[in-house]
């Protein structure tokens, strides 16, 4: 987990990322809190297969966890994505349309957006990439 002062970071889909868990059964993540409206964080996607156009994200859900919205090499992918979830934390699912991968790397941006009245923070969790 990482704060909101230092923003970038590198997660492939094989789960070599910048993350760890103490817990066998949790994927390592790579994790950010305390962002604020407008910080902003990269990560440098690594092996991505040329051709695909479907970005999917395995990320966690909590009563803490913020809204977001994602970048794929600088353009805007999808709505803006609320990931606030009670009573307890979860994993989501979340595909988006990115445009056709012509580099086996890019870079997802996530920008902090106000959080859910009803959450407890600003957090974000990415536990895993993957492409269809």
């Amino acid at each position: 987990w990482v704060n909101a002062r230092k923003r970038s970071y590198s997660i492939s889909p094989t789960g070599n990322d910048v993350g760890s868990s103490l817990r066998p059964d949790v994927p390592p993540r790579t994790g950010w809190r305390d962002g604020k409206p407008g910080d902003k964080l990269t990560i440098d996607v690594k092996d991505v297969p040329v051709g695909k156009k479907t970005l999917v994200l395995g990320a966690t859900v909590a009563r803490d966890y913020g809204c977001f919205q994602l970048y794929w090499n600088g353009e805007k992918i999808g709505k803006p994505l609320d990931f606030f979830f009670e009573p307890r934390v979860e994993h989501r699912v979340v595909k988006l349309s990115v445009p056709k991968t012509t580099d086996a790397e890019g870079i997802l941006t996530v920008e902090a957006l106000e959080k859910n009245e009803k959450s407890a923070g600003t957090m974000f969790g990415v536990d895993y990439v993957e492409w269809e």
